[in-house]
């Protein structure tokens, strides 16, 4: 697990700030972003809410003075006010425009939900501007062996059509095991010593 020493908070951003790497937190609406945060920095820094749609701006997680950890609006779902939606939609448009090809994406998806079109559509998104993105499939430990070997083969017939790169860049997640894949947190710690500050 990566050490952390040093948490500064920079909630509510509109834009994205630019002056350290960025790792992005992607996911549908109520896939469990924060509680990932709160485990990834080992505080409990990102409220998590039953009700989908309770992020609505890019919130910045600096972390050991070194990268930020970005919390980004769910994206296919948030029973809400139209004015909310609407700007959660400018946020995320704005997102995939400011998004470089050195930026991390990290992309959540849950197990017991269909992978639906719209995960596709942003997983396609992501690859026009960054070839930096590891997905992670939450939950894992509501599976057998023989569940998760049937989603493995699915997920990377469909993955591999998309990116041969991106085939391979995946694991099972379980908050419950209170550990990090090591191949992400290989894929983090790389990323962090190769990509410069600005």
């Amino acid at each position: 697990m990566i050490k952390i020493t040093s948490l500064t908070l920079l909630l509510k951003q509109k834009k994205i700030l630019n002056d350290f790497p960025k790792i992005f937190l992607l996911g549908r609406s109520n896939i469990g972003k924060s509680s990932f945060i709160n485990f990834f920095v080992n505080q409990k820094v990102a409220k998590s809410s039953k009700r989908p749609g309770k992020t609505l701006f890019l919130n910045h997680y600096l972390v050991n003075e070194s990268f930020y950890l970005i919390d980004t609006p769910g994206y296919g779902y948030m029973k809400s006010s139209l004015i909310r939606k609407n700007l959660v939609e400018e946020i995320m448009k704005n997102f995939f425009k400011q998004l470089k090809d050195d930026d991390f994406v990290i992309l959540l998806l849950n197990i017991f939900d269909n992978i639906f079109e719209i995960d596709w559509y942003v997983l396609k998104n992501i690859l026009k501007q960054t070839k930096h993105i590891f997905i992670l499939i939450s939950k894992s430990d509501k599976l057998n062996q023989s569940k998760k070997h049937q989603i493995k083969l699915v997920l990377e017939k469909k993955l591999s059509e998309i990116s041969l790169e991106v085939a391979k860049n995946y694991a099972f997640f379980s908050l419950k095991n209170q550990e990090l894949p090591k191949n992400l947190e290989n894929q983090i710690l790389s990323f962090i010593c190769e990509t410069p500050k600005i």
